[in-house]
């Protein structure tokens, strides 16, 4: 085919036309579009046809000319997008390339340079996690903000994270909620949830639970189970209190409690592609303090008014795991069972509940609702 009969409309048109038949999923015409646009060297074409033989390796019958072969061709012509690709390559996910993560981050910061989202959103999992680099907070934040400013949802939700947490940004929660939103708003389930969560608690926004019960509903419909549990909650936790407002139940619980967990990070790993067929995370549960000195086993004579402030504080994790309800923030309670063991005296329970609002009718339903099963 002659150059000459060919200009970079005609190049286009071609790329679309592959485009239009990859939508219908025909692949091979796909391809012989993206093959043509490809003789003039097109690096758009050619990083697609790296990406379909990637995907789909059976449609590789030149061996000398394979996924990594039209990838590399567009990645020296500085394709953003074929550099993650060869990133994703050289992280151990390739069937001929061998695994070198020291090439896939050189990769990740060149198409991250180039405003490639996902190669952001990469960076910043490679700085938290310290993937073959420092662990670094302040850069993982960096390019978190990057390639949350340019849409990618997976991105946003770290960069929540971050600002939940104060990492590598001053802790803002307002921050937080915004950057949950921009995620939720692309069904990004673990945000909904976390969403969920700040709504409820009224974490960076003002605690609504008509949002709150919208945003896990929303979760739950994108398959994410944990956010059933919390609309369990809304409803438990009414129970408990025994009226219509579980907005009464966190004032009872009062300051030292009303930080009612927002849910820890879930990023075991970096879900920088479709995080649904991922194998299942190891998403953070709700867990009791695991040590023989945190534990306290309960009778169904408990006196809870002989209880120290221990016992109360591990009465309320066990009450929490029993409700199925992220009621107790377990990295405070954990924090203030250290502090008590620096105590020479442990506060009675009963002074510490009442300093709390707790009325004998609640202390009544704790003790019973820990008691019945």
């Amino acid at each position: 085919m002659d150059n000459s009969e060919y200009n970079e409309v005609n190049v286009a048109e071609l790329i679309a036309t592959g485009d239009s038949f990859g939508k219908k999923g025909d692949i091979p015409q796909a391809l012989e579009y993206y093959m043509q646009a490809a003789e003039y060297n097109d690096a758009v074409a050619q990083y697609k046809i790296g990406s379909i033989l990637m995907k789909y390796p059976t449609f590789e019958t030149d061996l000398e000319k394979n996924h990594v072969y039209w990838l590399k061709l567009s990645a020296e012509q500085g394709n953003p997008n074929a550099l993650y690709k060869l990133g994703v390559c050289y992280e151990g996910n390739d069937i001929i390339l061998e695994e070198d993560k020291n090439l896939a981050l050189e990769y990740f910061e060149k198409a991250a340079s180039a405003n490639q989202a996902l190669a952001q959103s990469k960076l910043g999992y490679y700085y938290k996690r310290g993937v073959v680099v420092k662990k670094d907070y302040d850069m993982s934040a960096y390019w978190y903000q990057k390639g949350a400013e340019n849409g990618h949802s997976i991105a946003q939700n770290q960069l929540a994270f971050c600002y939940m947490k104060g990492e590598g940004v001053l802790q803002d929660l307002e921050q937080a909620a915004y950057w949950f939103k921009k995620a939720a708003a692309q069904k990004h389930y673990v945000s909904q949830y976390q969403l969920g969560l700040c709504y409820m608690y009224g974490k960076g926004v003002e605690v609504d639970y008509n949002k709150a019960r919208e945003m896990f509903e929303k979760a739950v419909d994108n398959g994410y189970e944990p956010a059933q549990k919390q609309l369990d909650v809304l409803t438990r936790l009414e129970t408990l209190n025994g009226n219509s407002s579980a907005d009464k139940l966190k004032e009872d619980l009062g300051e030292g409690f009303k930080g009612i967990n927002i849910s820890d990070d879930f990023d075991l790993r970096d879900y920088t592609h479709d995080y649904k067929t991922e194998d299942k995370p190891l998403f953070n549960t709700f867990q009791t303090a695991q040590t023989e000195e945190q534990t306290v086993k309960y009778s169904g004579n408990t006196d809870i008014d002989s209880l120290s402030e221990r016992e109360a504080i591990n009465l309320l994790y066990e009450l929490s795991k029993k409700i199925h309800a992220d009621v107790i923030n377990k990295a405070n309670c954990e924090m203030r069972l250290a502090e008590i063991d620096k105590e020479e005296k442990l506060k009675n329970a009963e002074q510490l509940l009442a300093q709390k609002g707790f009325t004998a009718e609640q202390l009544e339903l704790l003790k019973n609702y820990f008691n019945k099963e």
